[in-house]
């Protein structure tokens, strides 16, 4: 009789460890592996990890462009798009439901940071293709930012050595760095030297500096291991890299 009570005492509490833990799978990809994952759904929904996943590991970028390698696609950069697909993002961070504890919370301020700043820095770069005193507002700088940006407000001659400046580096950046002078030279020869001299400094110039000052969230290994922490056993397929 003991031995019966003892063996239904136990598959009560089976009974109740099942209860309050449920497991569930979540499947997800990396870039070469493809896995399944074993959760607690008492402690997190498919959402939270799916939003997680798309949103904080794998944050889309910011793709309304603010810079321009033609005139031709100066003309038509929009503030406004820009604007709009920043509101969104920012929308989404703000309200989706993720992961909550610690490693996953910091990356999610870290996110949202990134896209904030990623946006002013746009906003600046587009208004100032017409106004670039605008440049002066703008505070995440270095002194090559400011040669830059001070060269596109001043105009004229100054703007020019400054471009004369920037193609040397791009010149020594180069596999071709004869061909990079030679286009170089034709623009410089052309009716709308200015036009292409700012297109160039506020591109490879201006922007290409400012872009690295601000934060940018790299998804490194640690995301892949902090993600793996919330499953209970994980199984991935591996295509070599």
């Amino acid at each position: 009789m003991t031995y019966i009570k003892l063996i239904i005492a136990i598959l009560l509490i089976s009974l109740r460890i099942e209860t309050f833990s449920q497991k569930a799978e979540f499947k997800y990809d990396t870039d070469f592996c493809s896995c399944v994952g074993v959760f607690d759904s008492t402690k997190y929904t498919r959402p939270q990890l799916q939003n997680t996943l798309s949103y904080l590991w794998n944050s889309p970028y910011i793709q309304t462009s603010a810079t321009a390698r033609t005139i031709e696609e100066a003309n038509k950069l929009s503030i406004d798009k820009l604007n709009a697909e920043c509101s969104k993002r920012l929308q989404e961070l703000n309200s989706m439901d993720f992961i909550n504890n610690t490693f996953w919370t910091q990356v999610k301020n870290d996110r949202i940071k990134e896209i904030e700043n990623t946006c002013i820095l746009r906003q600046y770069t587009l208004v100032a293709w017409n106004n670039p005193d605008t440049l002066l507002s703008y505070n995440i700088v270095d002194s090559t930012c400011i040669y830059y940006r001070d060269a596109l407000i001043n105009g004229g001659q100054e703007m020019i050595q400054a471009w004369i400046y920037l193609n040397e580096i791009m010149k020594s950046k180069n596999g071709d760095p004869e061909r990079v002078q030679r286009i170089f030279e034709e623009k410089l020869s052309s009716g709308n030297k200015s036009e292409c001299a700012r297109l160039e400094l506020l591109t490879f110039g201006w922007w290409n500096n400012a872009n690295h000052l601000i934060l940018h969230v790299d998804a490194t290994g640690e995301f892949e291991t902090e993600f793996k922490k919330l499953f209970t056993k994980v199984k991935c397929e591996c295509d070599e890299p």
